[in-house]
């Protein structure tokens, strides 16, 4: 069984929020390979869990967002 690298990300409430992320990953050519929202509830901040691969683009898409991104 292959193991996964998942990535924990905090977003607002807001249009675009998902997109943003996804589109920073995408341009440095970080593959995601499986997206979930953790908080569904509207006017809440969510929690995006990002999944990679592999240890080297979860190290990559950590530095890429910065703070608002937990590797687990």
């Amino acid at each position: 069984m292959p193991g996964f690298f998942d990535l924990h990300v905090n977003i607002p409430d807001k249009t675009g929020s998902i997109a943003a992320i996804t589109t920073k990953l995408a341009q440095a050519e970080i593959n995601i390979i499986n997206i979930q929202i953790l908080e569904t509830r509207d006017d809440i901040n969510g929690v995006l869990q990002l999944t990679f691969s592999n240890q080297h683009d979860l190290q990559q898409a950590t530095e890429l967002l910065g703070q608002k991104a937990v590797a687990s």
